[in-house]
């Protein structure tokens, strides 16, 4: 039996095809790829059935493919391509960590949320309200972050609440920068489900912590396993500015590098 012929009968086609060419788009970027039928694009193959899969209702509600690159500027952040999400910087969270571990994430979260405010990138800041953790921001973030409304939610899993995905949802944007307490749960479950609904995921490692450093390293590759990419606070300040010519927030930029280097451990 030929190959189409095997396909059209058993039906099975659709997820092979999408997972054939979902490889290729990623591996290409936002390049246009051939079908394995030989027709450009990299939609499905003319030939198989259309079969309603999650993929295919994210192509359509949202227009694009599920991928990390498709909306980056050749793999780069820009100020008009990422919204921010702080998740659980609280201090039931933070107790568990070392005193300068601890200092050290903080000043890293600042750092990342400054950069956010330079570039005018959408913020959003979620905590969890349960016993034992009282829905609000570690005071060391407060500041940097009151512009942002806060969501307050039960679940470990941001990605449960329906206010937090249509906050990310309502920005536009495709490319989710994460930092979050703690990443083997509250960092790790919301980035690889944004991943499946094709977000780009950025983990911001250093302003992110786990119960432990072996917990935190098992999160990071476990989430970049799944498709996503880490980096720093000042990676992506440093990105966001891109070009020394571009004078409108150089100032800013550079101050703000120049404390992260000399005061490492305090927040801006």
């Amino acid at each position: 039996m030929a190959v189409q012929d095997h396909i059209l009968s058993t039906g099975f086609a659709p997820q092979i095809v999408l997972t054939k060419e979902v490889a290729l788009t990623r591996a290409l970027g936002a390049k246009c790829v051939r079908s394995i039928d030989g027709a450009p694009g990299w939609r499905r193959a003319r030939w198989a059935p259309k079969v309603e899969t999650r993929d295919r209702r994210i192509e359509q509600d949202q227009g694009v493919a599920a991928m990390s690159v498709s909306s980056t500027d050749k793999g780069l952040l820009t100020p008009d391509n990422g919204v921010v999400m702080f998740i659980d910087h609280q201090a039931a969270m933070l107790c568990c960590l070392a005193s300068d571990e601890r200092r050290a994430v903080l000043a890293n979260a600042a750092v990342l949320a400054t950069a956010a405010q330079i570039f005018r990138l959408p913020v959003i800041v979620t905590a969890i309200k349960a016993p034992g953790f009282d829905g609000s921001i570690a005071v060391e973030l407060a500041g940097a972050l009151k512009g942002s409304a806060l969501i307050t939610r039960t679940s470990m899993n941001a990605w449960d609440s329906q206010a937090v995905v249509a906050a990310v949802r309502s920005t536009a944007r495709r490319n989710l920068i994460i930092a979050a307490l703690w990443s083997e749960a509250c960092l790790a479950m919301p980035a690889l489900q944004a991943l499946t609904d094709g977000f780009g995921v950025y983990a911001v490692e250093n302003a992110s912590a786990g119960i432990n450093p072996p917990a935190h390293a098992a999160a990071i590759r476990r989430i970049e396993q799944a498709g996503g990419v880490s980096l720093t606070s000042l990676q992506l300040l440093l990105e966001l500015q891109r070009d020394c010519a571009y004078s409108e927030h150089f100032d800013e930029v550079m101050a703000l590098l120049a404390h992260s280097i000399n005061n490492p451990h305090e927040t801006p």
